[in-house]
């Protein structure tokens, strides 16, 4: 049987090859380049891959399927996605997110739950990231180096962002500058790797394309 890696285009395939290495990646892209569809085809075809590369690396150590899970930022978008997604903030445990690093780290400890989330987790996937603030990120950071004992970005999870920072901003109920999640200390710190898929896959007119470009980058020609 085919496996759907076959389908994927050279630049979704340069994802995996990321992932592969150990890199955290950020993915980005308009929308209708396939970030969705790449997602769905690393939730079900990565683990195995992953351990035949693992194997290769050295033959003969213990290797074992790596532990997906996708998230986003809300539960539409969770929904959306299948692949057992969840909310962001129902699979860590941090409910609204309110509170201090040491605060949300007793609610967690508390949740049998949300630390099994925590620990049995090897790569994490956040989608809609855009709508991730920077505050929230850098306890996300602060929070899985505590809960996993390993001062390694992001705890030694693998992470994956995902988004469109031309789309939806984060949710800000202030006054408050709102501070995107590429401009905290923990997005510098955690991502090696940002790759933006430019084939879009959804349709195929170009003068299409070229209309939803500009009014992506908010510059439309007279044209």
């Amino acid at each position: 049987m085919a496996s759907k890696l076959d389908t994927l285009t050279h630049e979704q395939l340069q994802v995996v090859h990321h992932l592969l290495k150990g890199h955290n990646i950020f993915l980005t892209g308009s929308g209708g380049v396939g970030k969705s569809y790449l997602l769905s085809v690393i939730y079900n075809e990565y683990p195995s891959l992953k351990k035949k590369y693992d194997l290769l690396q050295a033959p003969y150590s213990l290797t074992k399927l790596p532990r997906i899970q996708i998230t986003a930022m809300t539960g539409c978008a969770a929904l959306l996605l299948g692949n057992k997604a969840k909310t962001l903030h129902s699979w860590s445990g941090i409910r609204l997110g309110k509170g201090t690093v040491n605060e949300l780290f007793v609610r967690i400890r508390r949740s049998p739950k949300a630390m099994r989330h925590w620990l049995c987790t090897d790569l994490l996937i956040i989608d809609e990231v855009s709508m991730l603030t920077a505050e929230l990120l850098d306890k996300l950071n602060q929070l899985a180096k505590k809960i996993r004992s390993n001062q390694k970005p992001f705890g030694g999870i693998q992470v994956m962002f995902v988004g469109d920072f031309y789309q939806l901003p984060p949710v800000n109920k202030t006054d408050e500058k709102t501070i995107f999640a590429f401009e905290s200390d923990a997005w510098r710190e955690i991502i090696h790797t940002s790759i933006e898929l430019t084939i879009i896959q959804r349709q195929k007119d170009e003068i299409f394309q070229r209309i939803l470009t500009e009014a992506r980058y908010g510059k439309l020609t007279k044209e």
